[in-house]
């Protein structure tokens, strides 16, 4: 399969594709998540980035959890709030939508214009984020509300001297989306320990994170009196066959050193599918030691 194009056998319209292994795989055929595959996979071929640190492939959940909700359109304004430089928030902008990136971080600007600049080039025709660095816990917009926020593990790192960062996030949200719009926000979970924050990074990571417990979830993010609860998933790393529960893929991810990850590029969404797959809130309270990750979806009321 050529580098940043569909799988070229005969009769195959499917997104993703092993094709040069003698076999098709499909993860979907139609729908936003699937327009997110095929640009990730035009725009970067097998050159992917997001799953190169992520021992769960979380990044590809998260984003499937996004589009079940969002279907990026012409017209349509989104806030990313702690963008970085994803691509997630290209992708909305290649469909049209009015996409508006915040971070506290000013370097995160010359990686998205990289990225803009690479779709661009992949899709012949322009294609631009608005981005403004700015503290996200205290950013107001100062025009048209917007239609949907999403907080793709982002709002964890959020730590202020006068606050809960996390909270404080959780208000910019409420202000920032309109009326009836959407609020898409994912955190990472425990996995069945207790809450973890650390403001400062420590020896597992260099950065200020949290990890949360389902109380503490349902305190910091899901309490909020402005935003109403309309969707509560989870992912968990898991394994297709519990017969083979011990062989937990994250023990095969870790033992692949960068270059051999991206040798899986065009199954990462569906490896992701398989070992780390979307269960519902009940499910979750029964196997809480395998949850790693939150998605939650709000609407303004």
């Amino acid at each position: 399969m050529p580098t940043g194009t569909a799988c070229g056998a005969v009769g195959c319209g499917r997104v993703r594709c092993g094709a040069r292994y003698g076999r098709c795989v499909t993860i979907a055929t139609d729908g936003p998540y699937a327009d997110f595959l095929r640009f990730e996979l035009a725009v970067f071929g097998e050159e992917l980035f997001l799953p190169g640190y992520d021992p769960h492939l979380i990044r590809y959940g998260e984003y499937r959890f996004v589009c079940d909700h969002l279907d990026p359109r012409p017209g349509l304004r989104i806030l990313d709030v702690g963008c970085e430089a994803n691509i997630f928030q290209v992708f909305a902008a290649s469909r049209g939508a009015h996409v508006v990136g915040i971070d506290v971080d000013p370097g995160a600007e010359g990686p998205l214009r990289e990225r803009e600049r690479l779709a661009q080039l992949a899709l012949e025709r322009p294609i631009r984020v608005e981005f403004q660095a700015v503290d996200a816990t205290a950013f107001r917009p100062a025009g048209k509300l917007f239609d949907v926020v999403i907080a793709v593990s982002s709002i964890e790192h959020f730590f202020v001297a006068d606050g809960h960062g996390d909270s404080l996030a959780m208000d910019t949200i409420a202000c920032a989306v309109r009326p009836g719009g959407l609020a898409l926000v994912t955190v990472p979970m425990s996995n069945g320990g207790v809450f973890f924050e650390v403001a400062s990074g420590d020896d597992r990571f260099g950065y200020s994170y949290r990890l949360y417990t389902p109380e503490v979830l349902q305190e910091r993010l899901c309490s909020h009196p402005e935003l109403e609860l309309v969707d509560r998933r989870f992912l968990a790393q898991s394994t297709p066959d519990p017969r083979f529960e011990p062989l937990r893929f994250i023990r095969f991810w870790q033992d692949l050193e960068a270059d051999a990850r991206r040798q899986w590029g065009f199954a990462h969404p569906l490896l992701a599918e398989m070992f780390n797959p979307a269960i519902s809130e009940t499910e979750a309270r029964a196997r809480p030691l395998c949850v790693n990750t939150a998605l939650l979806a709000f609407r303004r009321c």
